[in-house]
């Protein structure tokens, strides 16, 4: 007797961020970077270009690495290196190829589709150095500590809500983030889905719901219907088993807006590129970024706690946002020192009024210290309830 097959669920692999650079910009890179060559613009190459017809042969020229860095929702920074295998011609004379490792920095930006925009820069033969923005994974998954995401909450809600209402414990705060954020909230009970909290729709697509609009276990025999919904639309499943916490869920979906809009943006230009998809047995395509999703859920997760972290959250911000919450406690990595920092500000904080004359001797003893051993320049300010800014 023969057994019975099992149905398999096919899905696309998912593509890097590098890979899908690589497979549809490729001659633009080149384009703008032997431009650069020609004009002797690429810091520390060894070879004159100038004057010469600058030939590139294709088998031995790659794209090693694109290194992106997160500047907002849907903006990024990419540190590039690129493997060129080229010769140079004058007068028609046949060229020698050489290779070289040449390394520059572009920005892309991508919603609705991905922009590669002109001005690559940075063209040099060394190391770029490490930047003060969030690194992203090749997925595009910001990479995150707890203190960071704590930090970035915070400037999340300062961008979307303002400063004032940023860290006020408010009825409907979910409700409230995610009308500013442009996104829409619509409940609808899900066909025989008992189990999907909330679902975000970046674009508009289609839902299959219970047609009366009815639910729990009774409606999985009543009759269906296909809904359209818009783009950057909550959809609240009324359906689920469970019925938790509602503004926690948008909560979560926002986070998902917010930080990972270029991750779900990229996978669905891969999977809409039938010319290089790749299909797979669905839990062998989703491995290779399997971390990367769990990221993904535990960062919108944390996003969910939002509540909790504006409760008596004191912070210090400047221009650009939140530096630190919970007093000099959790900082992120914008404002973190490093063994380049040449402009700081050091912290002492004292809650106690009669301790007053230790806070000040403490401070005197850190700005010696610092003068002393790092040759720092030191001012030294007081912040307290009734002077709460300075000027730095």
């Amino acid at each position: 007797m023969a057994k019975e097959k099992k149905s398999v669920e096919m899905a696309p692999v998912l593509q890097s961020f590098k890979e899908y650079i690589a497979n549809h910009y490729m001659d633009e890179l080149l384009q703008e970077m032997t431009a650069a060559m020609s004009l002797n613009l690429v810091e520390g190459l060894d070879v004159d270009c100038k004057d010469s017809e600058i030939i590139v042969e294709p088998n031995g020229t790659e794209l090693v690495r694109a290194e992106p860095w997160r500047v907002d929702r849907t903006n990024l920074i990419a540190d590039c290196k690129v493997r060129l295998k080229f010769g140079l011609s004058k007068e028609g004379s046949l060229p020698r190829f050489i290779i070289r490792y040449i390394n520059f920095t572009a920005e892309v930006t991508l919603e609705d589709g991905i922009t590669l925009h002109k001005g690559i820069k940075d063209f040099t033969t060394y190391v770029l150095p490490e930047r003060k923005l969030p690194k992203l994974t090749k997925y595009l998954v910001p990479v995150l500590t707890y203190e960071e995401m704590e930090v970035l909450v915070l400037e999340m809600l300062q961008k979307y809500l303002g400063d004032e209402d940023a860290l006020k414990d408010r009825e409907n705060g979910a409700d409230q983030l995610a009308k500013a954020m442009g996104l829409k909230i619509q409940h609808v009970s899900l066909y025989r889905n008992h189990y999907t909290s909330a679902v975000l729709y970046l674009k508009e697509g289609h839902a299959r719901v219970v047609a009366s609009g009815a639910y729990g276990s009774g409606t999985d025999d009543e009759e269906a219907a296909d809904i359209l919904i818009p783009a950057k639309t909550i959809v609240i499943n009324d359906n689920r088993e469970h019925m938790g916490d509602v503004d926690r869920e948008i909560y979560h979906e926002c986070g998902h807006y917010e930080w990972h809009s270029m991750f779900f943006e990229l996978q669905e230009l891969h999977a809409a590129d039938l010319r290089l998809l790749e299909y797979q047995e669905a839990d062998k395509a989703s491995k290779p970024a399997e971390k990367d999703i769990r990221w993904i859920e535990r960062q919108a997760s944390f996003v969910g706690i939002v509540d909790l972290l504006t409760m008596k959250a004191e912070i210090y911000k400047d221009d650009l946002g939140a530096v630190c919450r919970c007093w000099n406690w959790r900082d992120g990595q914008r404002t973190m020192l490093t063994d380049d920092t040449v402009n700081a500000f050091l912290i002492i904080e004292c809650v106690d009024p009669s301790r007053e004359d230790d806070l000040k001797a403490a401070i005197e003893t850190l700005a010696e210290k610092t003068a002393a051993y790092l040759g720092a320049e030191t001012k030294i300010q007081i912040v307290d309830k009734d002077n709460k800014e300075i000027e730095i």
